[in-house]
This record gives structure tokens, C-alpha cells and sequence, in this order.
């Protein structure tokens, strides 16, 4: 997979959730389960859920011919639990 994002965009995301766009390329795409994608300025961005660094994270993105980071951070308990409810 290739990836681009907003430099900007990287370091808020990371003084706000703690999370590196740089380190995308370890989430599990493979066991992603996808949300409702939602329309922001125009533009259609999708919902990942999956596990990065053995904990459950939640990607927001846009495809431009690359995967584009909108939003990467770790999920709360309610999710956690809906994914793993999921699984059964």
C-alpha cells in the first residue's frame, strides 16, 4: 500500500492522539473491518478499525491513488467491544 498525507495534518494528529502517520504501515489493513464512509469538504473518507501495536485503532482516510490519513487514533472501549462481538 501506498500512503500520502498533509504534514500539517500528521503533526496534529500526533500531538492530539499520540499516533504517527508514519507508523500506518503497521496497521492490520488485512483484518480491517470498514465503518460508513462519510463525506467531509466534498470528499469521502472511510472508517478502518483494526489493531496497530497490539491494541485496537481507528483510521479515517480518503483514497487519492494512495491511502491518505485523515485521522489515525487509538479506539475506545465501545468499539473495542463492537469489534470484538464481531468476531464471534
Amino acid at each position: 500500500m501506498s500512503y500520502e498525507w498533509d504534514e500539517s495534518k500528521r503533526l496534529s494528529n500526533l500531538k492530539k492522539h499520540g499516533v504517527d502517520f508514519a507508523d500506518i504501515e503497521e496497521f492490520d489493513w488485512p483484518m480491517a473491518r470498514f465503518r460508513d464512509d462519510i463525506l467531509i469538504d466534498h470528499e469521502q473518507r472511510f472508517k478502518a478499525l483494526s489493531y496497530f501495536r497490539g491494541r485496537l485503532h481507528l483510521v479515517i482516510f480518503t483514497l487519492r491513488g494512495k491511502y491518505a490519513p485523515d485521522q489515525f487514533q487509538k479506539s475506545g472501549e465501545a468499539r473495542i467491544r463492537e469489534y470484538e462481538e464481531e468476531a464471534d
